[in-house]
């Protein structure tokens, strides 16, 4: 009677819990250290179409995300419900704290208060109680207890493993975008979930993919969420797992082979229970198909090796109050766009008498979103002019670049034009560049031999003037010694 009771009661929270559109659900808190924590969220009566990202808990790992859907005839009245399980892991055991926190489940703020989480040793399956896997507790009491061991099935899934790219045919420089990504049909009727070693296999996948004649702008995903595609007319949720923007370096062919993604798929009973386990969990294998992106050479041009490839602009500013022949102006020269900005090097500025351009200061803002790499690369040069006059900046500050979608050679180039007041500094330039004094007396010293006589002469002179200090010395210390002697 008592377990009949218990029926009721969870059947009356289960349909309080229906009439709410969006909620959040907390798992067990107390778990071993080979389970897992999960937090999930339901939506009632809807596609679960967008969500915030799941709370952090620190000193667990997010471990993958399961979605689960289900439908209900009570009386007639057919309800729904779309679910999202976040599974959290622990490497040691201990006590962790889970803040407080909301989310915002299509479109509405969910609150959810916090728990502390205990994690404890590794605990076997156990397969006895009330929600046994293996019986029902209706069996039990109308059946004597008599049990009743379940059939599982295979359910057949529509889902599939991908790794792709936007682009069969790039030139040499050209970024294309490779994709990977697991995808679950609407119509999709089996169990599905991210197993606990999903970073160990990802990790196996990325350097497998990973070309080694390409340059790579990750997109750095962190959390795999569902989102809502469509292929060919059809519907499904992909869980993008990686993402980078390609930039091969030579003209090989980049080809990505086939990687396997191992999943949970879990079986159905063939007659399931209300109560109990109805679900039996095995795994499948995904594998991606392969394919190859070829490489075009850049058309010819005297510096296609080091050339940057992609779609670029310009933008510039000079900053100083009036410019003066030897005063120093500073020059901004910015380019933005779409492109392996990496690859972007400084204008190289002729030499020229005019202007003296000093090693400039370079940053750069990489934006990775909306499947494409924009960014902005600002040059800020200190220049000094050196002669009075007008000229055009674009005649020193100039960067090539190869346009892969018009397939056409360009170059940036300043479009400013400089006033330059003042007076030339042509001559302090070589004065302070100017440091020995020999130079100097060249052109006014004759173009003849010459001997100095008078330098002969003081040197006869001065070993003159020794000999005679020389016995001078003698004789006053010797003079002594000789009286001495005598006596």
């Amino acid at each position: 009677m008592k377990r009949f009771f218990a029926f009721v009661f969870l059947l009356v929270v289960a349909l309080g819990a229906m009439s709410q559109n969006a909620s959040i659900s907390i798992g067990n808190n107390s778990i071993g250290l080979n389970q897992a924590f999960t937090i999930t969220i339901t939506v009632a009566d809807d596609q679960l179409q967008n969500y915030t990202n799941f709370p952090e808990i620190s000193g667990l790992k997010k471990r993958g995300t399961s979605s689960m859907s289900s439908t209900n005839i009570v009386n007639g009245s057919i309800s729904s419900s779309s679910s999202i399980v976040q599974n959290y892991v622990a490497e040691k055991e201990g006590k962790y704290v889970l803040k407080p926190f909301k989310m915002k489940i299509n479109g509405k703020e969910v609150t959810s208060g916090g728990t502390t989480i205990t994690v404890g040793a590794p605990v076997q399956a156990q397969r006895r109680g009330f929600f046994d896997d293996e019986s029902d507790p209706f069996e039990e009491f109308f059946g004597g207890g008599k049990k009743t061991p379940k059939e599982y099935i295979d359910v057949q899934d529509d889902a599939f493993f991908m790794v792709q790219s936007n682009k069969t045919s790039v030139f040499r420089g050209e970024g294309f975008l490779m994709t990977a990504s697991f995808y679950i049909g609407f119509t999709n009727r089996a169990q599905l979930q991210f197993p606990n070693d999903i970073s160990k296999q990802l990790s196996e996948i990325f350097k497998k993919i990973k070309p080694a004649n390409c340059w790579e702008e990750n997109f750095e995903i962190h959390e795999i969420i569902p989102e809502q595609v469509t292929i060919e007319g059809k519907k499904y949720k992909r869980y993008k797992v990686y993402q980078a923007m390609m930039y091969p370096l030579n003209v090989q062919t980049v080809r990505i082979p086939t990687v396997e993604l191992d999943m949970i798929k879990f079986k159905e009973a063939k007659n399931p229970s209300f109560f109990g386990n109805n679900l039996q969990e095995s795994h499948k294998k995904y594998k991606s198909q392969p394919f190859q992106v070829k490489v075009k050479e850049l058309p010819p041009h005297p510096l296609r090796e080091t050339i940057p490839v992609g779609v670029f602009s310009m933008h510039e500013d000079i900053r100083g109050k009036g410019l003066v022949a030897g005063k120093s102006f500073t020059h901004n020269f910015m380019i933005s766009g779409e492109g392996n900005f990496s690859s972007l090097e400084a204008p190289i500025i002729p030499e020229n008498d005019f202007f003296e351009f000093y090693t400039p200061e370079t940053h750069q803002s990489i934006h990775r979103g909306d499947n494409k790499v924009m960014g902005t690369k600002v040059f800020t040069y200190p220049i000094i002019p050196r002669e009075p006059g007008q000229y055009n900046l674009g005649d020193y500050v100039q960067i090539p670049y190869f346009d892969p979608i018009r397939v056409k050679y360009d170059t940036l180039k300043s479009t400013l034009k400089l006033v330059i007041k003042g007076e030339s500094q042509k001559n302090a330039t070589i004065q302070a560049n100017d440091y020995d004094s020999f130079y100097q007396l060249i052109e006014k010293e004759k173009n003849k031999f010459s001997f100095n006589y008078y330098s002969s002469y003081v040197k006869l002179g001065a070993n003159l003037l020794l000999l005679i200090m020389l016995v001078a010395t003698g004789f006053i210390v010797l003079r002594p010694l000789k009286k001495k002697y005598s006596k």
